[in-house]
């Protein structure tokens, strides 16, 4: 089995994993991905049965949405070329798989007509929810064109799609409902965690990477880590917003680690912090860490935090790696975070806007947490992209 992967909104460190283990289960990988400005980034050594088709321009992981308008249409254009001119000598692949909605997926479907191969899908978050009406008259008029826009695109990039993998349930109907997709062509997979790499087991280093992080670990023992893109959508304003209001011990500190896509909504939560009476217990770190020390950053801290939107988040890939590494999480109680975790030990879904839910949740998380063994079955990333290989398998054969 020849598989594309198709990807165009950035390539993170954490996918060079997925490819990996993506690459036990078929005989080849064929990405298709815009030329990272971070060669180590690339996912070229991988395996050795991965090869790369670069497009340009080069990009970073994180893009400013400025400059998306621009590039994804070009990004689309290249990849329908450069995979004709690839297949003309070394040969068609058998299924193609896109990450990304609606720009891959529409190369994908192009492609897939073109060759008359199928088309597999991945959802991941869900892109219209992002562009609620609120803020400004601006903004909300912005974002209403935005969904003008973005739906049919959507739903053009979905049509006639083999199979679709969702990370959530509540996703399928969505899905369902969106591009008229019949349900027993949608599976839900999480994407997983290696077993091997999130261990609770904790090493001389971890604690030298969230010092380094953290100034001054003098008085605290219990961290409540923020990891992620630092957007409203995951919640990064409502984190602050309650380590700031919340009546805490001393002992506890709030880290949040990250990119942020918007300078001017990182200068906000900074100067939210330096104007706090209790803003010394809360630091911000905005930029991308290493993922080679995001395992040991998860093992050191006391707890895992994301207050995540409502319909926007499939199986936030940050929980999983919290839960397998059994650190207690903290997370908006929203559809697909509730779907994996909710009643499990060592979970606390709270109610994203209560300052006094999130605050009993962060003094619960100092009493349990969570047994990796019972999400096994679930997040175990070398089983769900056996899983894949099956979805290629079923489709390829109709």
């Amino acid at each position: 089995m020849k598989v594309c992967l198709l990807k165009f909104y950035g390539w993170p460190e954490s996918f060079n994993e997925r490819v990996s283990q993506l690459a036990k289960h078929v005989e080849e990988i064929v990405i298709i991905k815009p030329r990272n400005v971070d060669p180590s980034r690339e996912p070229t050594g991988v395996a050795d049965n991965v090869s790369v088709i670069s497009m340009y321009p080069s990009r970073r992981p994180v893009m400013k949405p400025r400059y998306k308008t621009a590039v994804l249409p070009l990004y689309t254009f290249q990849a329908i070329v450069f995979y004709l001119w690839f297949a003309m000598i070394r040969g068609h692949c058998d299924v193609f798989h896109s990450f990304d909605r609606p720009f891959a997926s529409l190369a994908a479907s192009a492609l897939s007509t073109i060759t008359g191969r199928p088309h597999v899908a991945s959802v991941r978050g869900m892109i219209l929810p992002r562009y609620e009406s609120q803020g400004s008259l601006a903004k909300r008029v912005q974002n209403r064109l935005r969904r003008l826009c973005l739906r049919p695109l959507i739903k053009l990039s979905l049509y006639g799609c083999d199979h679709i993998v969702t990370k959530a349930k509540f996703q399928q109907s969505v899905i369902s409902e969106l591009a008229n997709v019949r349900s027993e062509n949608i599976s839900t997979i999480p994407t997983g965690v290696d077993y091997e790499t999130f261990t609770p087991s904790a090493t001389e280093s971890d604690c030298r990477i969230l010092s380094d992080l953290i100034k001054d670990m003098s008085q605290s023992n219990h961290v409540v880590l923020f990891l992620g893109k630092l957007v409203p959508g995951k919640g990064a304003d409502v984190f602050v917003e309650h380590a700031l209001n919340g009546d805490y011990p001393d002992d506890i500190q709030f880290l949040m680690v990250g990119d942020c896509l918007d300078r001017n909504f990182e200068r906000e939560l900074n100067n939210t912090v330096a104007e706090s009476e209790s803003g010394s217990r809360t630091t911000i770190h905005a930029n991308r860490i290493p993922f080679e020390d995001i395992p040991g950053l998860i093992r050191e801290v006391g707890a895992v935090a994301l207050l995540s939107r409502s319909r926007v988040e499939g199986v936030p890939r940050v929980l999983q790696e919290a839960c397998v590494s059994e650190t207690p999480i903290i997370a908006a109680d929203v559809d697909g975070i509730a779907g994996a975790f909710k009643n499990k030990d060592g979970c606390y879904l709270v109610d994203r806007n209560s300052t006094e839910e999130f605050q009993e949740a962060v003094l619960a998380s100092r009493g349990s947490n969570p047994d990796r063994n019972a999400f096994r079955d679930i997040l175990d990333i070398n089983r769900n992209y056996a899983k894949y290989s099956d979805i290629y398998e079923s489709v390829s054969v109709h």
